[in-house]
C-alpha cells in the first residue's frame, strides 16, 4: 500500500519532471543575458522561488497537481502490455482451476431434475388469497372445492368404519354419535339458532370471528373437541365461555345450555382412550371445514385473534385483506423455498463429497474418505473447490426456475387462447414461487462469493508475482 506521503512525494516528482525543459530553458536565458551583459531579471522570474520539499508540493498543487494517479502515470506502454497478460494469464488460470466439467454437469441436471419434481409435488400457492372479499367464491363453491381437493374421504370412511366399536347409542351431553362426527356438512360452531337467549349475539357474518372452532390453529383443540362433544367454544366477546349444541322444539341444531369448558376437554380426552379412530375422524373433519372456509367471501382471521381482540376488530381486519389466507400463500412459498434450499444443500454436500474423492484419488490415497472430511464437506470454505459447487447451485436453480416459469407461462397462454379458464387455475398454482426466491438469494450470495474467491486469487497471484520479480533483482 502506497502511504499518503509517497503519492505526495510522486506528485512533486511528475510537476518536477513535466517542467523540467521549461526551466532548463529559463536558466539557459539567463546565462546568454549575463553572456550579453543583459539583465537577467525577466528569465530568472520564470524560475520558481523554492527552498525546501514542502514549497515544491506547494508549487505542484498550485499547477493543478494532485497526488492522485493512474496506472498510465507510472508505466510505459510496454509495461502496461506486459501487465495485461500478465492479469488475463491469471484470470484463465482461475477460469481453468474452477471450471466445470463432466462430473459438475451430471450434478446440475440430478438438482434440475429434483427441483422440477419438487415444483410438482410441493404444495400450491392460491392466489385467490389476494381477491377481495366480495370477489371471493360463496361458502358452497369452497366447500365443494374443499371436499374434492382436500377431504380424505377414503381415510375418512376408514375411521368410520373402525370406529363402528364405539357403541354409543344416542347423542349426550359432552357426547356426539359417530353419525355426527362424520357428517362433514355441519359443525357445532357453526350453530346459531338459539344463541341469542343466551346472549351470544352471533349471526352468519360474525360467528367465524366469534368462534374458537373457526380459529385456523386453535380450531384443531377447541374445533376437534366440539365435533366430539357437541359444544361450541367462544372467545373473548362472550368471556370464552363453552355451550351446548342440541335440538330445539322443531328438531333444528340450537344453542341449548352452558357447559363447561374443563368437562368438554376431559370427555375429549375420555373419548380419545376409548376410540381413536372416531378422534382422527373429527380431525378430518375440523381440518375439512377450515379449508372449506379458508378462501370463502367471510375468510378465516389470523390465528389466536379471538383470545386477545373483539369479534368487531378481527372481522374488520379480515374485510381489509388481513386474513388467513395470506398467511397461508406466505406459508406455502415459505415451504417451497425450503424445500428448494434442502435439494440444494444435498446436492452442495454431494458434489463437495465427490471432489474431495477425486482430490484423493489424484493424490493416490485411499478411496474411503475419513471423517474431518466428511464434515468439511457439510461446511462451505473459501476455497476453488467451493466456487465450483457454488456455480452448480446456481446454474441447477436457475434452469429449474426458468423452466418452470416458461411451462406454466406456455400452459396460461394455451389456456387464455381456448379460454379455458379451469385449466388456467390450475396451472397459476404450480408456480414456483418460493423457487425463484431460493434462486434470487442464490444469484446474489453465490454471486458474491465467487467474485470475492476471485478478487483473493487475483491478488495472491500478483502478489506472488511481484515477489517473485523483487527475488530476480536481489530485493
Amino acid at each position: 500500500m502506497i502511504s499518503y506521503r509517497e503519492k505526495e512525494m510522486m506528485m512533486a516528482m511528475k510537476y518536477l519532471a513535466n517542467h523540467t525543459n521549461e526551466f532548463a530553458q529559463a536558466v539557459l536565458s539567463a546565462n546568454n543575458s549575463m553572456i550579453n551583459e543583459e539583465s537577467v531579471d525577466l528569465e530568472l522570474s520564470k524560475l520558481p522561488n523554492v527552498s525546501s520539499y514542502d514549497d515544491i508540493v506547494k508549487l505542484a498543487r498550485e499547477n493543478g497537481y494532485e497526488p492522485i494517479f493512474r496506472i498510465e502515470d507510472l508505466l510505459s506502454p510496454e509495461e502496461l502490455e506486459q501487465l495485461d497478460k500478465e492479469y488475463k494469464a491469471i484470470k484463465e488460470d482461475f477460469r481453468k482451476q474452477t471450471g466445470l466439467n463432466k462430473t459438475d454437469a451430471v450434478f446440475i441436471i440430478t438438482a434440475v431434475i429434483l427441483q422440477m419434481i419438487r415444483q410438482v409435488f410441493q404444495p400450491k400457492v392460491n392466489f385467490d388469497a389476494f381477491k377481495s372479499m366480495d370477489d371471493r367464491d360463496s361458502h358452497d363453491k369452497t366447500a365443494e372445492d374443499a371436499k374434492d381437493n382436500d377431504y380424505d374421504s377414503e381415510k375418512a370412511d376408514k375411521y368410520k368404519e373402525d370406529a363402528k366399536k364405539d357403541k354409543t347409542k344416542g347423542s349426550r351431553y359432552y357426547y356426539a354419535r359417530l353419525d355426527e362426527v362424520a357428517d362433514i356438512a355441519h359443525v357445532p360452531y357453526d350453530v346459531i339458532n338459539g344463541s341469542k337467549k343466551f346472549g351470544l349475539k352471533l349471526n352468519g357474518k360474525n360467528h367465524r370471528a366469534k368462534t374458537l372452532g373457526h380459529d385456523p390453529w386453535l380450531g384443531y383443540i377447541f374445533g376437534t373437541c366440539n365435533i366430539l362433544t357437541n359444544t361450541m367454544s367462544l372467545g373473548k366477546d362472550n368471556e370464552f365461555r363453552t355451550v351446548h349444541i342440541g335440538k330445539d322444539k322443531k328438531g333444528s341444531p340450537a344453542v341449548i345450555a352452558e357447559a363447561d369448558a374443563i368437562k368438554m376437554l376431559e370427555y375429549s380426552i375420555n373419548r380419545f382412550r376409548e376410540s381413536k379412530k372416531t378422534v382422527g375422524l373429527a380431525v378430518i373433519k375440523q381440518a375439512y371445514h377450515i379449508k372449506s372456509d379458508e378462501y370463502s367471501k367471510e375468510g378465516l382471521s389470523l390465528p389466536f385473534l379471538q383470545l386477545f381482540l373483539d369479534s368487531d376488530v378481527i372481522k374488520e381486519l379480515c374485510e381489509s385483506g388481513i386474513d388467513y389466507a395470506k398467511l397461508q400463500f406466505l406459508g406455502t412459498v415459505g415451504v417451497q423455498t425450503i424445500l428448494s434450499e434442502f435439494i440444494s444443500y444435498i446436492i452442495s454436500v454431494a458434489h463437495r463429497i465427490t471432489i474431495i474423492c477425486d482430490d484423493n484419488k489424484k493424490l493416490g490415497k485411499d478411496k474411503i474418505i475419513t471423517k474431518e472430511e466428511v464434515i468439511q464437506s457439510l461446511t462451505k470454505k473459501k476455497t476453488l473447490n467451493e466456487v465450483r459447487t457454488r456455480k452448480v447451485i446456481v446454474i441447477s436453480e436457475s434452469i429449474a426456475s426458468i423452466a418452470n416459469a416458461i411451462v406454466i407461462s406456455g400452459i396460461e397462454v394455451g389456456a387464455t387462447y381456448t379460454k379455458n379458464v379451469e385449466l388456467s387455475g390450475k396451472a397459476i398454482k404450480y408456480l414456483d414461487i418460493g423457487g425463484y426466491l431460493s434462486t434470487v438469494i442464490h444469484l446474489f450470495s453465490d454471486i458474491r462469493f465467487i467474485t470475492k474467491i476471485k478478487k483473493e486469487f487475483i491478488a495472491q497471484a500478483v502478489e506472488k508475482n511481484y515477489k517473485e520479480k523483487l527475488n530476480s533483482l536481489g530485493i
